[in-house]
């Protein structure tokens, strides 16, 4: 697994766990043009809690075909992006995804939020 995604008080936790770029991972990590982090084939790259599925069905998509985030069918299969660094935090009340973002094929995992991102979260929410 090269990404997992889980969800925390309304935010989506987004982690790339890939320390470099490969077939099946663009990231900005040694790719300095790279606005973000793009995983393919995320049936089997992409982890993601039950949690952050039920906060991703509530982001509403824009017109354009960039977002926050974004989930697509591509001939690498099935993608996921998200514009920002390895790490990010996503409001999903704020966000935006791309026009056509669509929940897609991904190994379930347990809401193993990190203490960090729940650390940053709780001081941003006090």
């Amino acid at each position: 697994m090269h990404a997992r995604v889980t969800a925390y008080r309304g935010k989506l936790v987004l982690e790339l766990l890939a320390k470099a770029s490969s077939e099946d991972v663009a990231t900005s990590l040694d790719r300095p043009g790279n606005i973000g982090q793009v995983i393919m084939h995320t049936d089997r790259n992409l982890g993601v809690s039950e949690e952050a599925i039920a906060l991703m069905k509530k982001v509403r998509s824009g017109r354009d075909s960039i977002g926050d985030i974004d989930w697509f069918k591509s001939n690498q299969g099935d993608v996921f992006g998200w514009i920002g660094g390895p790490c990010a935090l996503v409001d999903a009340a704020t966000c935006e995804a791309a026009r056509g973002f669509a929940v897609r094929s991904y190994v379930s995992i347990a809401n193993d939020v990190p203490e960090g991102a729940r650390a940053a979260i709780d001081h941003a929410n006090d």
